[in-house]
């Protein structure tokens, strides 16, 4: 009697990691083309209201312009790069650490443009569409993962970034993307990677780094112990 309990908790267990199993067996070894569209979809409207702001010179922020001041140093191999629209000779590398957006650089001698990091911004924000869409769908169907996609597309988070024009967190935000859903389709190594990348984007951004890294840790040892108290019995 004591028996049919414990069995049917345990059968329940292993029936959720099997299906746990196949979903990150499918989300690591197919490319779901609804989010690979979706995601597109969300480029293009990114990129349209980034478009609609710089032709009508809209910028609430002055993000847009320093931003645009430090891409055309790194274009013009100028270091370290004084943004005069910080103040008189300032030196943004004593500002915040984003060696990141070295990658600035090359795109801003390609296209003198502040609609190039508008354009950057509206990339990296609809790449992240991609992985959170596709891992949901796996997760929990075809119709509420692709709802959820939409909702995460259509976020206040994305959205507002959107707003005041381009700023250095845009590349967090593939990042963060990609590294969660990774781990959570069971990619420690590509996860942790992707994660730690964060450190270039942000100083603030190395506590998410830490935080992530004691999270991982502990579901780590607590999976050991577990897996310690399953061999024992």
């Amino acid at each position: 009697m004591r028996g049919g309990p414990a069995r049917e908790v345990e059968g329940r267990r292993v029936r959720a990691r099997s299906r746990t199993a196949v979903v990150r067996a499918w989300a690591r070894n197919h490319c779901d083309t609804t989010a690979l569209l979706l995601a597109a979809g969300a480029f293009a409207v990114y990129l349209f209201f980034s478009w609609y702001t710089w032709v009508n010179f809209s910028s609430p922020s002055w993000d847009q312009g320093i931003f645009t001041q430090l891409a055309d140093q790194y274009a013009r191999w100028q270091f370290p790069p004084i943004v005069d629209i910080k103040g008189p000779g300032f030196n943004l590398w004593g500002d915040h650490f984003h060696p990141i957006l070295l990658l600035t650089g090359p795109l801003f001698w390609l296209w003198p443009s502040g609609m190039s990091l508008l354009t950057l911004q509206a990339v990296l924000f609809g790449i992240s569409v991609y992985p959170i869409t596709r891992f949901a769908r796996a997760r929990v169907g075809a119709v509420p993962g692709t709802l959820i996609g939409v909702a995460y597309a259509a976020s206040w988070g994305l959205t507002s970034a959107l707003v005041v024009q381009f700023h250095e967190i845009a590349f967090a935000v593939p990042l963060l993307a990609f590294g969660l859903t990774a781990w959570l389709e069971g990619r420690y190594g590509r996860a942790a990677v992707l994660i730690a990348l964060l450190v270039f984007v942000k100083e603030d951004l190395g506590l998410t780094v830490a935080c992530f890294g004691v999270l991982a840790a502990l579901l780590s040892w607590r999976g050991a112990r577990r897996r310690s108290g399953a061999s024992s019995t």
